[in-house]
Parts: C-alpha cells; structure tokens; sequence
C-alpha cells in the first residue's frame, strides 16, 4: 500500500476516535467570527423579516446586538415556520454566546483528504489534519479567547497556529482588540476582493463599532444602522514579494432602508523590507 495511502487511512482513523473521545460545549464569545453558514442564512432571513437590524456584509458580527435584537422579537406565533425556526436558533446561540464571567473551553478536530484551496464563506479545514484547542472568558469590558491549532502536512510551514486569538477590551460602543482573528468583508458568499477567511488571520489591532444605532441628529439619521471597522495588521517575514510589510483596510456599512445596505471599504499595504514607509 503506498505510503500516502496509509497516512490518509491513519488520519482518518485517528479523526474518527478523536471525534467520539472530544465533546466542545457552547463558546462564548464577543462576536460571530465567518464560517458558520447556518448562522449567516438565519441572519440574513431574520433580516429581510426586520428582525435583526444590523449590516451583515460585515463579519465578525457583534453578538451583543444580535442577542438585542432576538430578545426584543415579539409575537412569535405569528412567524412563518421557517422564520420561526431561524429566530429560535439564533436566541440559542445568542444566549451562549453573550455569558459573561466564565472561563469556557473548545475543541475542535477536522480533517479533509484534499483541502480547498480557495475557501468559501464555510469554515472548512485548511490542512489535512487540524486539531484545535483553547479557553475563551468574557467579561463586562475584557474578553479575552486563547487557541492553538496544530495541523498536518502545512503549506506554509507552521504547524502549530494561533489563528482565532485575541484580546478585547469594550470602549464605550467601541471595541478594541488584537489577534489573529478572521474577517470577511462584503456580501458574497463564495469569496470577498477585499477581506475573507480564505487567508490565515493575520496579527492585527482593531477598533470597531459595537451597536450599529443611527445617529441620532436627524442630518445622519438618514443613515440607519450603522459600523465602522478599522484594523492595522503585520504581514508575514518570509513573503517572496516584500517581507514584513503593514496593512490597512477600513470599512463603513449602513443600512439606509431595511432592504439596503451599502458598504464601502479601503485597504493598503505599505514600508515593508526594501521600501519606504
């Protein structure tokens, strides 16, 4: 039997085990990271109802606005089944999400014979074999989420990654953090030209709006809903192009009309080994 064979057996196997031996509760968290597609459909079927309120084409997706707009739905029987449905997902998941003061841990095992190269909206393995660990806590200003992940045959070298780590602290309406976390900017859902999760995260400091309430003088009001993301990011030190270069990318949504809404967004990157800053 050849030995890529075997080793694809194995890891099968070792998946399969893995998968009946680990049992990862709920993880709280500050916000919906991309690559949950039946929360994304809940979403945006809770928002074409005027449910949910928020701009969507931006994620990760603020947990505390989406737990306030699922409690303050009323007159539930009145819902269409799937409707109904969605909303009882998505307050179940809001409830775990926004727990505050408790350590809570994760594990996750996945594995795929051939990994996409070009990932969609879905949170899909990377490598062949992935193995994910870590502990997450939530507080009333800090939260901070903790995860490693070590993977089997990586492209890129790293076998053991950080991806999914931050730290927060809550401003105001504001958070800042910083981390290895997943953005995916626009409406698509097989990938975004500007930000998706198609590339490993990479360590960036955030500042982003938390509730996305119109302006309340009524020159803006107009607006409707409304967020701003702005992230300064590190580039990887071993690019063939130009080694340890910065990023930038900012984007501001907002949903004139319940069925509208408008995004734009900028992103640059700059200095960089060999070149000016």
């Amino acid at each position: 039997m050849p030995v890529t064979t075997i080793r694809r057996c194995f890891l099968a196997a070792a998946l399969a085990a893995a998968m009946t031996a680990f049992v990862a509760p709920a993880t709280a968290e500050r916000w919906a990271a991309p690559g949950d597609i039946r929360l994304r459909h809940d979403l945006q079927l809770l928002a074409d109802y005027g449910i949910v309120k928020a701009p969507l084409t931006s994620w990760p997706v603020s947990w505390t606005e989406v737990a306030r707009d699922v409690a303050d739905a009323s007159d539930e029987a009145s819902l269409p089944a799937h409707i109904g449905a969605a909303l009882a997902r998505t307050r179940k998941a809001a409830l775990d999400a926004t727990r505050t003061g408790a350590d809570v841990w994760h594990a996750r095992i996945a594995g795929s014979e051939k990994p996409m190269v070009l990932r969609r909206f879905g949170d899909v393995p990377r490598e062949e074999g992935e193995i994910e660990a870590g502990m997450h806590y939530t507080g009333e200003v800090f939260s901070v989420r903790l995860q490693a992940t070590a993977v089997a045959d990586p492209d890129d070298g790293k076998e053991v990654r950080p991806d999914g780590s931050y730290v927060n602290a809550a401003l105001g309406n504001w958070n800042l953090s910083a981390g290895y976390v997943d953005k995916w900017w626009g409406p698509g859902w097989e990938g975004s030209l500007i930000l998706s999760s198609n590339a490993r995260p990479i360590p960036a400091l955030t500042l982003e709006r938390d509730l996305s309430d119109p302006f309340e003088t009524r020159w803006l009001s107009w607006l409707g809903q409304w967020r701003f993301n702005v992230t300064f990011g590190q580039l990887e030190s071993d690019r063939t192009d130009v080694p340890n270069a910065k990023f930038f990318a900012s984007r501001l949504t907002w949903k004139p009309h319940q069925r509208l809404e408008i995004g734009i967004s900028r992103s640059a990157q700059w200095c960089g080994d060999g070149r000016p800053c």
